[in-house]
Protein backbone atom coordinates (compact mmCIF):
# COMPACT_ATOMS: atom_id res chain seq x y z
CA UNK A 1 0.00 0.00 0.00
CA UNK A 2 2.87 2.32 0.61
CA UNK A 3 3.98 2.01 -3.09
CA UNK A 4 0.67 3.25 -4.57
CA UNK A 5 1.42 6.97 -2.93
CA UNK A 6 4.99 6.88 -4.05
CA UNK A 7 4.12 5.81 -7.89
CA UNK A 8 1.78 8.15 -8.44
CA UNK A 9 3.57 11.34 -7.09
CA UNK A 10 6.23 9.80 -9.52
CA UNK A 11 3.69 9.38 -12.17
CA UNK A 12 2.40 13.42 -11.25
CA UNK A 13 5.94 14.56 -11.42
CA UNK A 14 6.69 12.66 -14.63
CA UNK A 15 3.36 14.12 -16.45
CA UNK A 16 4.29 17.71 -14.74
CA UNK A 17 7.55 17.76 -16.57
CA UNK A 18 6.26 16.04 -19.80
CA UNK A 19 3.54 19.07 -20.10
CA UNK A 20 6.42 22.00 -18.84
CA UNK A 21 8.35 20.60 -21.73
CA UNK A 22 5.75 21.28 -24.26
CA UNK A 23 4.57 24.64 -23.00
CA UNK A 24 8.19 26.12 -23.22
CA UNK A 25 8.62 27.82 -26.84
CA UNK A 26 10.66 26.38 -29.52
CA UNK A 27 13.57 28.04 -30.49
CA UNK A 28 13.14 31.19 -33.53
CA UNK A 29 15.21 30.36 -35.88
CA UNK A 30 16.90 32.94 -38.41
CA UNK A 31 14.55 33.22 -41.20
CA UNK A 32 16.32 33.25 -44.30
CA UNK A 33 16.10 36.72 -46.29
CA UNK A 34 14.89 36.62 -49.85
CA UNK A 35 15.52 39.81 -52.12
CA UNK A 36 14.58 39.86 -55.95
CA UNK A 37 17.74 39.55 -57.77
CA UNK A 38 17.57 42.02 -60.81
CA UNK A 39 18.24 40.43 -64.68
CA UNK A 40 21.85 42.48 -64.48
CA UNK A 41 22.96 40.60 -61.40
CA UNK A 42 21.58 36.73 -63.01
CA UNK A 43 23.12 38.05 -66.39
CA UNK A 44 26.58 38.72 -64.88
CA UNK A 45 26.68 35.14 -62.66
CA UNK A 46 25.38 33.16 -65.52
CA UNK A 47 26.17 32.19 -69.31
CA UNK A 48 23.51 32.80 -71.78
CA UNK A 49 22.41 28.82 -72.46
CA UNK A 50 21.54 28.91 -68.43
CA UNK A 51 20.16 32.17 -68.82
CA UNK A 52 17.70 31.26 -71.45
CA UNK A 53 17.12 27.68 -69.88
CA UNK A 54 15.94 29.48 -66.49
CA UNK A 55 13.10 32.01 -68.75
CA UNK A 56 10.27 31.59 -67.05
CA UNK A 57 11.64 31.14 -63.77
CA UNK A 58 11.74 34.00 -60.87
CA UNK A 59 15.00 35.19 -60.06
CA UNK A 60 15.11 35.44 -56.20
CA UNK A 61 18.44 35.63 -53.36
CA UNK A 62 17.96 33.72 -50.45
CA UNK A 63 20.62 35.20 -47.90
CA UNK A 64 22.87 36.53 -50.98
CA UNK A 65 22.40 33.23 -53.38
CA UNK A 66 20.96 33.57 -56.83
CA UNK A 67 18.48 31.05 -56.75
CA UNK A 68 15.57 30.07 -59.62
CA UNK A 69 11.91 29.46 -58.42
CA UNK A 70 8.90 28.71 -60.03
CA UNK A 71 5.22 27.35 -59.42
CA UNK A 72 4.53 23.54 -60.67
CA UNK A 73 1.91 21.12 -60.57
CA UNK A 74 4.01 17.79 -59.54
CA UNK A 75 2.45 14.82 -62.01
CA UNK A 76 0.01 13.27 -60.23
CA UNK A 77 -0.97 16.34 -58.26
CA UNK A 78 -3.51 19.36 -58.35
CA UNK A 79 -1.63 21.01 -55.83
CA UNK A 80 1.15 23.44 -57.47
CA UNK A 81 4.13 24.07 -55.25
CA UNK A 82 7.11 26.02 -55.64
CA UNK A 83 10.36 24.90 -56.62
CA UNK A 84 13.49 26.50 -56.21
CA UNK A 85 17.04 26.02 -57.82
CA UNK A 86 20.25 27.34 -56.82
CA UNK A 87 22.94 28.40 -59.94
CA UNK A 88 24.72 25.28 -59.65
CA UNK A 89 21.38 23.06 -59.94
CA UNK A 90 20.82 24.76 -62.85
CA UNK A 91 23.76 24.64 -64.64
CA UNK A 92 23.85 21.00 -63.60
CA UNK A 93 20.34 20.53 -65.50
CA UNK A 94 22.16 21.98 -68.95
CA UNK A 95 24.82 20.12 -68.82
CA UNK A 96 22.52 17.25 -68.63
CA UNK A 97 20.23 18.29 -71.39
CA UNK A 98 23.37 19.01 -73.73
CA UNK A 99 24.89 16.38 -72.93
CA UNK A 100 21.87 13.99 -73.83
CA UNK A 101 20.44 15.80 -77.16
CA UNK A 102 24.04 15.50 -78.29
CA UNK A 103 24.29 11.48 -77.15
CA UNK A 104 20.82 11.58 -79.18
CA UNK A 105 21.77 13.25 -82.29
CA UNK A 106 24.94 10.93 -82.44
CA UNK A 107 23.38 8.45 -81.96
CA UNK A 108 20.41 8.96 -84.76
CA UNK A 109 20.77 7.17 -88.27
CA UNK A 110 23.86 4.90 -86.92
CA UNK A 111 23.90 0.95 -86.01
CA UNK A 112 24.63 0.40 -82.13
CA UNK A 113 25.99 -3.51 -83.40
CA UNK A 114 28.64 -2.02 -85.71
CA UNK A 115 29.33 -3.43 -88.98
CA UNK A 116 26.70 -6.50 -88.74
CA UNK A 117 23.86 -3.87 -89.38
CA UNK A 118 22.50 -3.48 -92.69
CA UNK A 119 21.18 -0.29 -93.89
CA UNK A 120 17.63 0.43 -93.52
CA UNK A 121 17.24 -2.19 -90.46
CA UNK A 122 16.84 -5.87 -90.19
CA UNK A 123 13.88 -6.44 -92.91
CA UNK A 124 15.25 -4.02 -95.18
CA UNK A 125 17.04 -6.96 -97.91
CA UNK A 126 13.47 -8.89 -97.37
CA UNK A 127 14.47 -10.91 -94.38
Amino acid sequence: MTRQPALLAVAMAASALFLASCATPAKQEAKPKWDVATEAEAAAALDQAVLDATKGWVKLKKDGVLMFCKRQRLIGSNLPTITCLTEAEVRQQVQNMTKYRDDMRNRSGRCPLGSGCIQGGPNAAGN
